[in-house]
């Protein structure tokens, strides 16, 4: 017999601007370096497979052991969530079919392989569009599940006789129908699998004994129909339909018990067919007497609602003591149900004013105690700064601080908005810190990205007085790129001007700042040399 086409590749393209790319510059700020061999070694085991890999707990644990010593399941977990977070991967194709593969790895996969005489792709696992697969190669057969008997191919067909009944069923592994029919039975495989791992299947290799018998009943279902149904009567099922009938006994609580082969499907193929167009006649009629007592009980409920809310629905006196100031005082209202106790918390509206004031001094808690009663004297750059990101800039004393301080103080007067104030340079020793000790859960990058993540209002004070490093540029584009993509307000105050942040500490930090920020520049003497 025919030996199947190789699918998977000796060697693949390795790009040498691989380590510079953002994506894996995350995978190593998070992970270091063994983050970096998890994804190199991940991308081998892709290739040597083809354009895909199925993961799975059982994949997880023996990639584990093949990546070397020190390597986790749950290091890779964490790695590979990152890899689909910054879409390296394909996320949507992992939650749906729990394979790894991205656009990239396909493209790559195809150039690889256009020399080859016929390349397999299932058409659910595709992630390029037919016409980026045709300027790529002409040799690609993509082979879905839910085409008729005559699929779209990309390569040149070979000129076959046709097999007529008599003849049966053509098991090369190379021709086109023994191809679909395989991928059926594989389908049908998986669900089973899927419900009792524990359930006996053939393996998926096209020469096994049992594996050829499977793919010739599916075939047989296909070409002819039932069992006892010749050729000739023209009751065979399209491929699109034996798709739903699995999917349909797969999920069926009786059916996936007594569906476990190609053949029992063939058999009860005419009872699962007319399971799954909907239940007798005898079962609509019940439930839908059902629902119409179901809907009569409840218009008989809802009138007589009507009936006794005029019995409860009046203006009633009710007794309730003050928050503030402690004292018993009475209220009127109207309910809102027959159970409903309307509360009052204020006698009167000054103790409401109090009570406001005094959470309002609260929320000011997280402003540095020497500018929470020092007035800012420009008043108009408050306002801008309440619903629009700023970057404040000037010399030392021009007040850059008061004004950032005043508008958090603008922004605090809404209950329903949140605040986070940072002074940057504490907040970059706190990070070492984290960094040295390591006796905390909590790592310097998850505490830069609950920073960064803060969905409210971030006020970060004076930046670039901290010593510059590559950790700080890294720690620090890293929350001023997450900021600008995601819209999220921003305020920053700095000594530098945009130039001078550009020049000592990144070029792509001022870019974010410049287009997510306006601009204002504070000039004047220094206010603390003057008192």
């Amino acid at each position: 017999m025919t030996k199947i086409n190789k699918e998977g590749l000796d060697y693949f393209s390795f790009d040498v601007n691989f380590f510079t790319d953002e994506k894996i510059e995350f995978i190593s700020a998070r992970f270091g370096i063994q983050g970096e061999i998890i994804t190199i070694k991940l991308l081998c085991k892709i290739y040597r497979n083809g354009y895909y890999l199925k993961w799975g707990e059982d994949e997880c644990l023996l990639f584990s052991r093949s990546v070397g010593e020190g390597i986790t399941v749950e290091l890779i977990d964490d790695v590979l969530r990152e890899l689909l977070k910054r879409n390296f991967l394909d996320r949507k194709i992992f939650e749906k079919h729990k394979i790894l593969t991205s656009r990239g790895i396909q493209k790559r996969y195809l150039n690889a392989t256009k020399r080859r005489k016929e390349v397999t792709i299932f058409k659910e696992y595709l992630l390029l569009n037919n016409k980026n697969v045709n300027n790529i190669s002409q040799n690609v057969c993509i082979v879905p599940l839910n085409v008729n008997i005559h699929p779209q191919s990309k390569v040149k067909q070979s000129k076959e006789k046709k097999i007529s009944s008599c003849q049966g069923f053509n098991t090369d592994p190379n021709s086109q129908n023994f191809k679909i029919a395989y991928q059926a039975t594989c389908y049908l495989i998986e669900k089973i699998l899927s419900n009792n791992p524990r359930a006996r299947v053939p393996n998926k290799d096209p020469t096994d004994s049992l594996m050829e018998k499977w793919v010739a009943e599916i075939e047989k279902l296909n070409r002819l129909g039932p069992v006892g149904v010749k050729e000739s009567e023209h009751k065979g099922y399209s491929w699109e339909e034996i798709r739903k009938i699995i999917d349909w006994c797969q999920d069926d609580n009786f059916w996936k018990a007594n569906i476990l082969s190609t053949a029992k499907l063939r058999e009860k193929i005419i009872t699962l067919e007319n399971k799954m167009k909907g239940p007798p006649i005898r079962e609509k009629a019940k439930m839908e007497k059902i629902k119409n007592t179901i809907q009569n009980e409840m218009e008989r409920m809802a009138e007589q609602e009507r009936i006794n809310i005029s019995t409860w629905k009046k203006s009633t006196k009710y007794k309730s003591v003050c928050t503030i100031c402690k004292k018993e005082f009475e209220f009127e209202a109207i309910p809102e149900s027959k159970w409903d106790r309307p509360q009052r918390h204020f006698c009167s509206a000054e103790c409401e004013a109090m009570y406001k004031g005094r959470i309002y001094q609260k929320r000011l808690h997280i402003i540095p105690p020497k500018f929470r009663e020092i007035k800012c004297d420009k008043p108009h750059l408050v306002r801008e700064g309440i619903n629009q990101s700023l970057f404040i800039t000037g010399n030392c004393g021009v007040g850059k601080t008061v004004l950032m301080a005043e508008v958090v103080k603008e922004i605090l007067k809404d209950k329903e908005k949140e605040v986070m104030w940072i002074s940057y340079p504490e907040f970059i020793m706190e990070l070492q810190n984290l960094y040295k000790t390591g006796d905390s859960e909590t790592t310097p990058f998850d505490r830069a990205e609950e920073v960064a993540n803060f969905w409210g209002t971030l006020a970060i004070d004076d930046i670039g007085a901290e010593k510059i490093t590559p950790f700080v540029q890294q720690i620090t584009y890293f929350i001023i790129n997450h900021r600008e993509q995601y819209m999220l307000h921003t305020l920053v105050t700095s000594n530098f001007s945009l130039q001078r942040i550009d020049e000592q500490i990144d070029v792509r930090i001022s870019s974010r700042l410049a287009g997510m920020c306006k601009i204002i520049k504070l000039t004047g003497k220094d206010r603390r040399l003057q008192k």
